[in-house]
């Protein structure tokens, strides 16, 4: 396991002995928090390599105290860790799952200032193999996100409940399924990324239902989630995430879980027609948008809402 250096000094000219390959990208060089590359928060998508088996890339990004970073380093190609240092040089969180397609923090600043992205490599791919970086300064609500920043909502929760009419929070409507709005009956939230990416909880809490379904029934039915996972969160709140990855679960029943916390890999499992994970949020067992209802931040996916 990899343990983030965190005992130098920001202001000192502290660095690391890095060999060039021919294929460096276009950030270089930035090896070490001094020579951190700025970067944008929002609806940007950096790309980035690690040029060899020492590199190790570091950005920076602005943010004030108390705002909330979520940092996202996903398609990654082997196994690479990223960790998060304060203005100081403080290391404050990591991520370094080990067997992970993404790498995930969300972190509230302890203070103002540039706060500094170090991405590595515990087992490298190569010089030409790319990997992905986004940032979002976004306000975490009473639930967290429960993919990465980069997946985006493919389906909201039709908050109409006539058949043949479709209502979403954001004031859309229509008669059919629009990407990126919700379609008729629908009941939960869809975010459409890829086979294996990353499913966190919601929130913390206490798992009380894991089902293991390998199956595919689009679209003769029946209609089920196929692998999936309940979470209790208390004050008679659910989250139910489905069509998860089979045999993928991480968490069994009464475990308990943080928020934020890796729980499965997306699939395409049970009444699915596509890799996506499907979240439903429950008030005392009645579903509810948690967008409409204010529970999740919105935004900072490309093409969330396109």
């Amino acid at each position: 396991m990899v343990t983030p250096y965190s005992g130098y000094n920001a202001s000192a000219l502290y660095s690391l002995y890095t060999q060039f390959s021919t294929n460096y990208d276009g950030h270089e060089p930035n090896d070490n928090l001094i020579f951190a590359r700025p970067i944008t928060a929002g609806d940007y998508e950096y790309s980035a390599t690690l040029d060899n088996q020492y590199d190790q890339d570091w950005f920076k990004v602005n943010a004030t105290s108390g705002q909330p970073l979520v940092v996202d380093v996903y398609r990654l190609p082997n196994d690479y860790d990223v960790a998060l240092y304060d203005p100081s040089g403080k290391l404050v969180a990591y991520s370094i799952l080990g067997d992970a397609v993404a790498e995930h923090i969300v972190y509230n600043a302890s203070s103002s200032g540039d706060h500094y992205i170090r991405v590595w490599a515990w087992t490298w791919a190569s010089d030409t193999a790319t990997y992905k970086l986004r940032v979002n300064k976004k306000e975490i609500k009473m639930f967290s996100r429960p993919v990465g920043e980069f997946v985006p909502i493919s389906a909201f929760f039709d908050l109409d409940p006539a058949s043949g009419s479709i209502r979403d929070w954001t004031g859309w409507t229509g008669t059919s399924w629009v990407y990126g709005h919700a379609y008729d009956g629908h009941t939960g939230t869809d975010y459409a990324g890829v086979a294996g990416d990353n499913v966190y909880a919601c929130k913390a809490g206490t798992v009380i239902e894991v089902v293991q379904d390998e199956r595919n029934t689009y679209p003769d039915g029946p209609r089920t989630y196929g692998t999936y996972v309940t979470i209790s969160h208390g004050n008679n709140y659910f989250t139910v995430y489905g069509h998860l990855k089979y045999q993928s679960t991480l968490v069994a029943v009464n475990d308990n879980v943080s928020d934020n916390q890796r729980i499965a890999l997306m699939d395409n499992t049970g009444y699915s027609t596509g890799d996506h994970l499907h979240l439903t949020v429950q008030i005392g067992g009645v579903r509810i948008c948690p967008y409409d209802n204010g529970l999740i931040h919105y935004g900072g996916a490309k093409d969330e809402n396109r």
